[in-house]
Parts: C-alpha cells; structure tokens; sequence
C-alpha cells in the first residue's frame, strides 16, 4: 500500500507476470506494468509515493514514475534469489542532507544491495553490502527495514538471524544470532526471541 493510504500494488504470479496499480477509493486499476517476464516477488513505493519499484523472477528490478506509468530506469541482471525490495528515502550528502537521488535496497539468497537513483536521467548504480567476517552472514536474507532516519538496514535471515548495516558506511556492522522469531512492529522497535524459548527482547532501531 502507498504510504498515503490511495492506492495498492499487486504483482501476479507465473509466467509474463504483471504489476497493477489498483485505487482504493474507485477500486479500479490505474496502471498495468507489463514488463517482467516472471514472478513478481516485491513491490515497493517510495517514501513519497511518486516511484514504485518492482522486482521478478526474471532478474529485473524495475522503477516506475507513477505520474505517467513509465519506466525510469532498469537492472536487468539481478542477483539469483533476490526476493524483497525497501525504499529508503533520500540519498544524503557528504553532510547527511537529503539529496534529490532515491535510495533503496533489495535482498535475498546474496545478502543485502543499496541503490541509488537518479530519477531525472535514470542513472542506478547499486553495491553490494560487506562486513568482516564476523558481520558477514551468508544466508538467504527474508526481509529488511529501514531505520526511521534511514541510516541503517536490519536484514531478516531465514535462520532466524539478523544483520545490522550501516548506510553511510555501506556496510554491514553486526550480525544477532540465535534469533527464532523476529517482529516488526510501529516505533522501529524489532520484537524477537532466543533460541532457548525462555526470553524476548525488544530492539529500538
């Protein structure tokens, strides 16, 4: 759902899969977005609701300029098993102010990636998070969230586990282990639980 409550997007499964962009108020389809080729697997507004970002099973990450339903700018070669897809607000400069540039993330089976977008000439430039080996998880990522200040990534594990990565740095800082169960919940707080059943612990991000 867009983050002003107006409008839903929805991604079919299967082969030649599209995107729709459906009203809530009419209950009727904006936009059709036609170009995967296979599942779609995510779908993302921006934080001003004006892109949506789409990912497939054909590789594809795809940005839309939802004033005209067209295509801003493209990454055909996706990693294998990438499955989720988050906008983080805007890019900052070197002194932490908001730039015009996107930001957002995409991850899955090869760990976390950190785009930036130029929504005027289309430029995408993305690069892979790393930490030491400490840090580094190699697991399939399931999930990710933005801190509210979008300085960091929390990286959801399909162990259980999580990693932390700082924005700036473009790296990743730390990764909790153990974790069986994890929330997320208003307030940026991560509800999660130990391996030993026995307590819960409450993150403030």
């Amino acid at each position: 759902m867009s983050h002003n409550g107006k409008y839903i997007a929805s991604g079919q499964c299967g082969r030649n899969s599209n995107v729709h962009i459906w009203s809530i108020e009419t209950k009727e389809v904006i936009y059709t977005f036609e170009e995967h080729d296979n599942n779609i697997l995510g779908v993302a507004f921006s934080h001003d609701d004006k892109i949506l970002a789409t990912i497939g099973g054909d590789h594809k990450l795809l940005l839309w300029d939802l004033s005209n339903g067209c295509i801003i700018a493209a990454n055909t070669k996706l990693s294998e098993g990438t499955s989720c897809v988050l906008f983080g607000g805007f890019v900052k400069d070197i002194k932490r102010r908001n730039t015009d540039d996107y930001q957002l993330a995409t991850a899955g089976k090869d760990g976390i990636y950190l785009w930036k977008l130029n929504p005027y000439n289309g430029d995408l430039e993305g690069v892979k998070l790393t930490g030491d080996a400490r840090a580094t998880v190699t697991r399939y990522i399931s999930d990710i969230s933005f801190s509210n200040d979008y300085e960091y990534i929390y990286g959801a594990t399909s162990s259980g586990d999580y990693v932390i990565a700082a924005v700036k740095q473009q790296k990743i800082l730390q990764a909790v282990f153990k974790i069986i169960m994890y929330v997320l919940i208003p307030y940026s707080l991560i509800h999660s639980g130990t391996s030993d059943k026995k307590r819960i612990r409450f993150y403030i991000s």
